[in-house]
């Protein structure tokens, strides 16, 4: 007897995501009770969250820089051995949002992901959102990652359940957690290599930077456009690219979007070819809706797939809390490692500094001379309490060769042991100190002075201070 093809689900990568993909397989006996066997198994899983039971996500790691964080939620990795269900709490919430969210450039998209996320604003930067910044713009700028945008915002919140804070520092971890943990090295010989953290970066990878300590339900869209901040294009414009995208007559019909209220077809013709991406995230409620939003979206189906966020919430968002914190103060762990506060600290000023600010090494142009930039421990840093700094190389002359006789008497510090501070900009609109060599003309003194009055100089008083920026 021949088979007949039935559709099943592939292996989701989580019961929130966006897109079910489906295979053929073929079965030989009672399709039928394969298949009510294979709905039972989603109708179970995504009815955990609406029995108010633990959810799984919830206590899971994950490292950032490698994760969208406004993309489908993420299976997270095993941290913590289990959570029983006195260290969690629901919180019935019950709100709708129908909002617009606008984002003039790139500090105001990051500072809205750190906000829903709860990271904090030292994260506003490339390392840790560069790739959820990617992902929702399509890299419509490049490596620049200079956009403005805007999006819109429909959201359906039924609960929120949360990591009790003191249940954190008690639940058991993963036995391989604390393992990996306890071999980190408490002393980092040449800190300024990144080489030197292989085993905390490694860590981090295996076990993320971050748990997930609350999460919540409901149901949620998204819908983004962005452009290059140098297309100049206007917030209305944004808006009316992103309504266009949504569609579902949004007006002030069924939906009641009040943002896209003034659209007209004669304004979405007009964009029809502007330089903008546009994308969707579709979370929460059920599997069935969120794959047909994906391609389909009539004001009916969305409507419904709201109220879905009351009668079928599923994960939607979720706030984050750094890992180290937790190592550094949970019970366990302090009892069984003498040395966790030491290897916590270090994690810390790893993620923190090294990676997310950004301190790789920059030697010295001339040999002997101060680095340009180097990541090493603070001077006032103990064995018990690591402190680290980025600094940059002292600014003035730090070699003779370098001090020059300059017409008007005086000395001039120029060449490439000369070190000169300056601000560039980064994609987050923010500006950052630099050091570089000074070969410009008409740079008096500096650490120079006469080492033959009115004829000859050389470095006399050279700065000794690095210049701190972390």
């Amino acid at each position: 007897m021949h088979g007949r093809i039935l559709e099943r689900s592939k292996k989701l990568t989580n019961q929130s995501s966006v897109v079910a993909v489906y295979e053929p397989i073929f079965c030989r006996m009672n399709c039928i009770g394969y298949l009510l066997l294979i709905l039972q198994a989603f109708a179970i899983a995504e009815l955990v969250s609406s029995e108010g039971d633990f959810h799984p996500i919830l206590g899971k790691s994950i490292y950032i820089p490698e994760e969208d964080l406004l993309g489908s939620i993420p299976n997270g990795i095993s941290f913590f051995k289990d959570v029983e269900d006195r260290c969690q709490r629901k919180l019935n919430i019950a709100t709708t949002v129908k909002d617009q969210t606008s984002y003039k450039n790139t500090a105001e998209f990051y500072k809205s992901v750190s906000t829903e996320t709860n990271l904090k604003a030292g994260y506003e930067g490339a390392f840790s959102l560069g790739l959820t910044l990617d992902i929702t713009t399509k890299s419509i700028s490049g490596n620049k990652r200079e956009v403005s945008g805007t999006s819109l915002n429909l959201a359906t919140k039924s609960f929120v359940q949360q990591f009790l804070p003191n249940c954190m520092y008690e639940t058991s971890l993963h036995s391989r957690v604390v393992a990996d943990f306890a071999e980190l090295p408490t002393v980092i010989k040449n800190p300024w290599h990144k080489s030197s953290w292989r085993e905390y970066h490694h860590f981090l990878e295996s076990h993320g930077s971050h748990v997930i300590t609350a999460v919540t339900f409901g149901s949620s869209i998204d819908q983004y456009a962005f452009a290059e901040t140098k297309s100049s294009y206007t917030s209305w414009q944004f808006t009316v690219k992103a309504c266009a995208s949504l569609g579902a007559g949004l007006g002030p019909g069924k939906l009641s979007l009040s943002a896209c209220s003034g659209v007209s077809k004669e304004e979405i013709n007009k964009l029809s070819k502007a330089k903008m991406s546009t994308s969707i995230t579709v979370r929460g409620g059920s599997i069935d809706l969120r794959n047909r939003l994906v391609y389909e979206r009539s004001s009916d189906l969305i409507i419904k797939f709201l109220s879905e966020g009351n009668t079928h919430p599923t994960p939607i968002s979720y706030t984050l809390t750094p890992i180290w914190e937790i190592l550094r103060r949970h019970s366990g762990v302090i009892s069984e490692n003498k040395n966790a506060r030491v290897q916590a600290l270090n994690l810390e000023y790893y993620f923190d500094g090294y990676l997310n600010f950004g301190c790789p090494y920059q030697p010295s142009v001339r040999p002997g001379t101060p680095p340009l930039q180097k990541f090493d421990y603070a001077s006032h840093s103990t064995s018990t309490n690591p402190v680290f700094q980025c600094t940059l190389a002292p600014q003035g002359c730090h070699h003779n060769d370098d001090c020059r006789y300059q017409i008007g008497v005086k000395c001039q510090c120029k060449g490439s042991s000369c070190i000169r501070y300056g601000q560039v900009k980064l994609p987050n609109g923010k500006s950052r100190a630099t050091a570089a060599p000074h070969y410009a003309k008409k740079w008096s003194w500096m650490g120079c002075d006469w080492r033959l009055w009115g004829s000859k100089c050389d470095c006399r008083h050279p700065n000794p201070t690095r210049r701190i920026i972390f």
